[in-house]
């Protein structure tokens, strides 16, 4: 659980403060990009963090496994979008 909290955490503090509006030299709120720091609050609020495993690391085919993940699972993953 900790990474999801790390991966979330520089989604909301490290990448938003990108999009923050910054002060100039009279102290005014100056650019910034709401609409950025809004998506990526939302995405910090609302995603799954999933790690994805392949024990067989020597013969292992990561990327056919996730194929036939999603093949198999094509109905419902279109119904979400």
């Amino acid at each position: 659980m900790i990474w999801k909290d790390e991966c979330f955490k520089s989604f909301t503090e490290t990448w938003a403060a990108i999009y923050r509006p910054a002060k100039n030299k009279e102290g005014e709120l100056v650019g910034g990009d709401a609409e950025s720091v809004n998506f990526l609050q939302s995405c910090a609020e609302t995603l799954f963090l999933v790690n994805v495993v392949d024990n067989d690391y020597m013969e292992g085919d990561l990327n056919e496994i996730m194929h036939r993940f999603i093949e198999a699972n094509k109905e419902l993953i279109d119904s979400i979008e």
